[in-house]
């Protein structure tokens, strides 16, 4: 015997070993096992407590119905096969049926799920699967997009969104919770308890990205990664026109009696609460380098070519030649519903679509105002 299986009650028998006569077929897949791995049969627990149900070589399969006579040869002779059969203690299966189930066998049809090219090993069957399956940026690579509240988080979040739906990713997560994901599809899942190759952080900070840059260290998976940063004024002006009308009522980062505040009071107290998230959101871009890319919200919001280049930059940069460059312009075109130049309809920025989000951008009346402030 070659082994045995306890959990599957399963034991591996040589051809030519002493096996019992009563057989019955137990075929798993479509495939019976003889035709595709004739050095090996099985047996198996059925019938009961203790008794066996087995899987039997083809070679040494025995008739189940003695002929009454075999044809071109006496009873006489049969017996005789027989009686030296059962002395060799080898299972009797006499001649003609013996070539009848060969000529059988040869003419029937190899079932499909057994079928295997020309010249078939692991290796020829490993590239095939390659061929037939072809890899995935994320296969090879971790990709973290990074964030901050008013740099631009919806626009780079979403655009990247795009980008990896595209692609056909349907796997990812988002640390705490925080902002929208990163894929539609697979997307629920906080990256302080899973860990996965795409993940979006809406609150970048120094400490956090070299953890997450360590993380992939440790498990031998080279990181990608894009950000996005902003003028901190901008930042601040941003904050309080956006909170000012009522967006997210409930943040951390504006006072409750926010909506009742003009500029030269709100924004000095917006300032204040902001102030982690720029410090955050400037030592995250000092320890940027060499495998996550910085862009700049002022030039990819400046107009349609330069968010057309920005989002050109950053898809070189994540996937370099693993996307074709029809697959480029595609990811590019979607997101174009994202520039906020176009003004078209179906951004996730502006709130477009089913998506529940706020739409981050403000008015630029509010936004001039508040710079005096």
């Amino acid at each position: 015997m070659l082994g045995s299986d306890p959990a599957r009650s399963t034991t591996l028998v040589r051809p030519g070993t002493d096996v019992p006569n009563a057989w019955t077929e137990a075929p798993t897949g479509g495939c019976y096992p003889p035709l595709c791995y004739p050095h090996l049969t099985t047996f198996t627990d059925t019938g009961g407590p203790g008794a066996l149900s087995r899987r039997r070589p083809h070679h040494l399969i025995r008739s189940q119905i003695a002929p009454s006579r075999p044809l071109g040869s006496s009873i006489d002779r049969t017996a005789n096969d027989q009686t030296r059969s059962e002395e060799n203690h080898t299972p009797f299966v006499p001649m003609w049926r013996l070539g009848l189930w060969v000529f059988t066998l040869s003419m029937a049809e190899k079932p499909e799920q057994c079928e295997e090219p020309e010249g078939t090993g692991f290796f020829q069957r490993q590239i095939a699967l390659e061929r037939m399956e072809p890899s995935r940026p994320w296969d090879h690579h971790a990709f973290v997009v990074g964030t901050n509240h008013k740099a631009g988080s919806q626009l780079l979040r979403n655009s990247m969104c795009w980008a990896f739906d595209t692609l056909g990713a349907t796997y990812s997560c988002q640390f705490s919770g925080h902002g929208s994901s990163i894929t539609t599809i697979g997307r629920e899942n906080n990256c302080y308890d899973v860990w996965a190759p795409i993940q979006f952080h809406n609150h970048i900070n120094g400490p956090e990205l070299i953890q997450i840059k360590n993380e992939s260290i440790r498990r031998g998976i080279p990181l990608r990664g894009v950000m996005i940063v902003r003028d901190p004024l901008q930042m601040v002006v941003s904050a309080y026109c956006y909170h000012h009308r009522g967006a997210e009522p409930n943040s951390n980062l504006a006072p409750p009696n926010i909506t009742e505040m003009g500029p030269e009071e709100g924004v000095p107290d917006i300032a204040e609460r902001m102030k982690p998230v720029i410090e955050g959101m400037l030592s995250a871009y000092q320890l940027a380098p060499p495998n996550v890319l910085t862009v700049r919200y002022e030039t990819m919001t400046n107009s349609s070519f330069y968010f057309n280049a920005t989002m050109s930059e950053i898809l070189t940069f994540l996937f370099g030649d693993e996307i074709t460059h029809a697959q480029k312009q595609t990811i590019i075109d979607a997101a174009a519903v994202e520039d906020l130049n176009r003004g078209l309809e179906g951004g996730l920025s502006t709130g477009g679509g089913s998506t529940g989000v706020d739409n981050h951008t403000n008015s630029e009346d509010c936004m001039a105002d508040s710079q005096e402030a």
